[in-house]
């Protein structure tokens, strides 16, 4: 057996070398996936962070532009409520000229009559 051995010593070396090279393969490939996965998980996650931060970003401009527009909005409504208060006051002189206008029209049309 032993002479066997010795006559087949290098077919016997590439049999074991073949199976330790099959095995370590394997496991060679699973290590190579579990590191591809890691990394396409991490990458997953930092694509995420960044749309996390970008969505913040987001909805804090909203939120400014939205105070910005309420802010614009009270001081337009001021404006006119302003020009409301105004126009009433101006109805009220345009009143009090029409009355005076009549009165006057009245005392011109009695004079008129009176000296014609």
């Amino acid at each position: 057996m032993i002479e066997a051995i010795i006559e087949h010593w290098d077919k016997l070396a590439l049999g074991c070398g073949a199976v330790l090279a099959f095995f370590g393969g394997r496991k060679s490939k699973k290590s190579k996936e579990k590191t591809e996965e890691a990394g396409a998980l991490t990458s997953m996650q930092n694509v995420y962070n960044e749309f996390v931060i970008d969505q913040k970003e987001f909805v804090m401009e909203q939120k400014r532009q939205n105070a910005e527009t309420n802010l614009e909005f009270y001081k337009v409504k001021e404006e006119l409520s302003a020009v409301k208060n105004d126009s009433q006051k101006l109805k009220e002189e345009v009143k009090g000229w029409k009355s005076k206008y009549n009165a006057l029209k009245k005392q011109f049309e009695a004079y008129k009559s009176k000296h014609s």
